[in-house]
């Protein structure tokens, strides 16, 4: 079974560059914010299964993050 990291074409380890793309968090001039996804750290908004510390730099592991996301959203209702 594949991963959701090559499902939908992301890598296993993300840059909190392609994190904040990936989530939509930009700047002023519409590139994507890594102080947000810095300031999300700081005050422990990403499950600690997601972040990956490789001496000072960070990283995400992709298949946790989609895993957090859904559990955030909930249960989608059924279509009829």
């Amino acid at each position: 079974m594949a991963s959701t990291a090559e499902k939908f074409d992301l890598p296993d380890l993300m840059r909190p560059e392609q994190v904040a793309e990936w989530l939509g968090l930009l700047d002023d001039e519409d590139k994507p914010s890594t102080k947000a996804v810095y300031n999300m750290v700081a005050r422990g908004e990403f499950p600690a299964e997601a972040i990956v510390r490789i001496g000072a730099r960070l990283r995400f592991d992709a298949d946790e993050l989609r895993r957090w996301l859904a559990e955030k959203r909930g249960p989608r209702e059924k279509a009829r």
